[in-house]
């Protein structure tokens, strides 16, 4: 992620939020979410690497997580991810 990445999720996010209607008996929430992403060559690598991250971010909380197994062209075995969406409240 670079600071122009970030800067357009948090434009992104002040845009939905200046759109929303002004409506006292409605119940909305508009937050934001890192989408933090792990590879490795096998399932155990991408996890391993995940707690050392969360080790180092103890605040965060985790959301949600996707896991994917990419094959590259050359590469055997196929590349694993690991995708989580995290939050620092």
């Amino acid at each position: 992620m670079t600071a122009n990445d970030l800067q357009q999720d948090l434009t992104a996010a002040a845009e939905a939020v200046r759109t929303m209607p002004d409506h006292p008996d409605a119940d909305t929430t508009v937050t934001t979410v890192v989408a933090v992403e792990f590879s490795a060559a096998t399932p155990a690598a991408v996890l391993q690497e995940a707690a050392e991250w969360t080790r180092r971010a103890p605040g965060c909380e985790i959301h949600s997580a996707a896991w994917a197994r990419e094959p590259a062209l050359d590469e055997d075995p196929p590349e694993c991810r690991l995708t989580v969406t995290v939050r620092f409240p």
